[in-house]
Order: structure tokens, then C-alpha cells, then sequence
């Protein structure tokens, strides 16, 4: 798998488990800060890692609609 596929898959499957998470809608995020560099992990040969990253905060129209701290929903 070329790695702008995988971008792809990985970001889509993150950005599909937020939007469950807020609401089942079509809505779109104006910002999500992920918990690693994926680019990096891709990079350095830890291509296989990139599908451990989780979307730590997610803003929505100006507002945090996710946040995560230690691992925990606030």
C-alpha cells in the first residue's frame, strides 16, 4: 500500500470514529491534533504504527467538541 493511500485510510478511519463519537452526521472539523506525527512514523519505517494514533482535541466551528487528557474523554 503506497503511503498517501494509507494517509488516506488512516485519516478517514479517524475522522470517521470522531464523528461518532460527537454525532452521526456529516459534519467536518476545523482542526483535529492527532497523538503522533503520522508523516514521521511513516518516514522513519514505523508505517505499521500510524493505525495506533488516536485524535487527541477536535474543534468544530470554533469549539472543542473532543478533548482528550491521560487518555480520558473530558
Amino acid at each position: 500500500m503506497n503511503y498517501l493511500k494509507l494517509l488516506s485510510v488512516t485519516t478517514l478511519s479517524l475522522v470517521y470514529a470522531c464523528a461518532v463519537e460527537f454525532e452521526k452526521s456529516s459534519k467536518q472539523a476545523d482542526v483535529a491534533v492527532l497523538n503522533q506525527n503520522i508523516d514521521e512514523l511513516f518516514e522513519d519505517g514505523q508505517a505499521g504504527r500510524i493505525a495506533e494514533t488516536q485524535v487527541d482535541l477536535t474543534v468544530f466551528e470554533g469549539e472543542v467538541i473532543l478533548q482528550l487528557q491521560a487518555g480520558k474523554q473530558r
